[in-house]
């Protein structure tokens, strides 16, 4: 099946537009010490995936080189910083809707944080120079992390 987006904002858009629908590959589920990954879509370079990241553990300063990303925070509450901006996990619901809260994270931009609650945010990615996407943390660049 061909979709046609042309770019991250056009295959978000369509994404939210169509029902939120699932295209969950074979290999869907990674787990880390501080995060838990679940692939929910996934055509050609373009993938959503549902990251959740677990209270009280840094995330370290890192890069993600291959991929473009629109981070959409859905639940919980800490810290980001992308590029030394402070980001609070802090979001008016009322006025934001989840498809409303978009932070994009251009490829090899360093962003780190905290959860203070459990985060559960969707990531919708563009994975360039023709890799193949599989999870964001594996497309990681900086500190290593649990």
């Amino acid at each position: 099946m061909t979709y046609g987006w042309n770019s991250l904002r056009h295959f978000t858009n369509w994404w939210w537009r169509n029902g939120q629908p699932y295209k969950v590959p074979e290999e869907s589920i990674k787990v880390c010490d501080g995060s838990h990954e679940w692939v929910m879509f996934r055509a050609g370079q373009y993938q959503v995936e549902q990251v959740t990241l677990l209270p009280g553990i840094p995330v370290p300063p890192h890069a993600h080189p291959n991929i473009d990303t629109y981070e959409c925070h859905l639940t919980g509450a800490g810290n980001a910083w992308i590029e030394d901006v402070h980001l609070p996990y802090a979001i008016d619901y009322e006025k934001h809707p989840p498809k409303a809260r978009r932070l994009l994270i251009p490829a090899g931009a360093s962003h780190w944080g905290m959860a203070d609650t459990v985060v559960v945010a969707i990531s919708f990615q563009f994975w360039h120079n023709a890799i193949s996407p599989t999870f964001i943390t594996d497309d990681w660049v900086g500190e290593e992390w649990k």
